[in-house]
């Protein structure tokens, strides 16, 4: 399997986030459910200009079709530096891919090593804003293989799910928001994802939280490396625990994923399961 697919995989049910254009009141599709317990506090992002954070992403996935795959394990490692503060509060923030490859030996994963040798050193930037939406995502010009510019696409589209979307109310333990929204331009297939946030925990600027997400898609056609794939059946979920603080973009959380599709090209009819456990970690 190619790298990108597992990216790609990463990013369809890392569903606590999102991009939206920064609005005036609630996030576009952000949805309130309940505000918890006393005391209520707003919720921001605040990182001081020269805050540096470590956020490292392992992830193991699995196909299950008609032969089972298991995809190399992917460590990826960003370096992500807070340049300005501006007069609004949004955030400016540089990362840099420290690395992308697959920890240990592994003789079937060469090839994602070599992309990953390619992007090591490139550089990100975006706009945090305080309410956690990322914008103005882009990545520094530099010659690169056309496979490794594929990559790269898909860490830019998955850059915008760094962050956790927050409510403007103020809130407290036990609240809960849903936001609702497709999957961006990472994945193949329209689908469209429904998410619940849940605090568990909150102390100072670090929220303890669960997540629960639904992925659902009409049926369709993808075209996948030039060839015409008919896709029925799409449903899928994703849960997640973990803590963030606000203060330092530092994230700790464990996702699990599955993807459930029925997959057609000509007369070949082949039902798939993809599984996928991802972790987060900050250094």
């Amino acid at each position: 399997m190619r790298v990108h697919r597992v990216i790609a995989l990463a990013l369809l049910l890392t569903s606590c986030n999102g991009h939206h254009d920064p609005p005036p009141a609630e996030p576009v599709g952000l949805e309130l459910v309940t505000p918890g317990l006393p005391p209520l506090a707003p919720l921001r992002y605040a990182l001081a200009k020269g805050t540096k954070a470590t956020l490292a992403l392992d992830v193991d996935s699995k196909i299950v079709a008609d032969q089972t795959g298991v995809a190399p394990p992917i460590h990826v490692a960003l370096d992500v530096a807070v340049d300005d503060v501006l007069p609004d509060g949004r955030m400016k923030l540089t990362s840099t891919i420290r690395s992308l490859g697959t920890p240990g030996d592994d003789p079937t994963a060469a090839h994602v090593d070599a992309v990953g040798s390619g992007l090591e050193g490139l550089a990100i930037t975006a706009t945090l804003s305080p309410d956690g939406t990322i914008g103005d995502v882009h990545a520094t010009d530099s010659p690169l293989p056309d496979l490794a510019k594929a990559e790269l696409a898909q860490l830019v589209a998955g850059f915008q799910q760094l962050a956790m979307p927050l409510p403007t109310a103020p809130i407290g333990v036990g609240a809960k928001w849903r936001t609702s929204r497709p999957v961006g331009p990472a994945v193949a297939l329209a689908l469209q994802t429904t998410t619940t946030v849940e605090v568990t925990g909150h102390t100072g600027s670090t929220l303890s939280y669960a997540i629960a997400s639904e992925v659902h898609g009409a049926d369709q056609t993808a075209v996948q490396d030039g060839i015409s794939v008919d896709v029925k059946g799409i449903t899928g979920m994703a849960n997640a625990t973990g803590t963030i603080d606000l203060a330092r973009f530092a994230v700790d959380a464990t996702q699990t994923a599955e993807l459930h599709m029925e997959m057609t090209t000509g007369s070949d009819r082949t039902p798939m399961t993809m599984t996928q456990t991802m972790r987060v970690s900050s250094h």
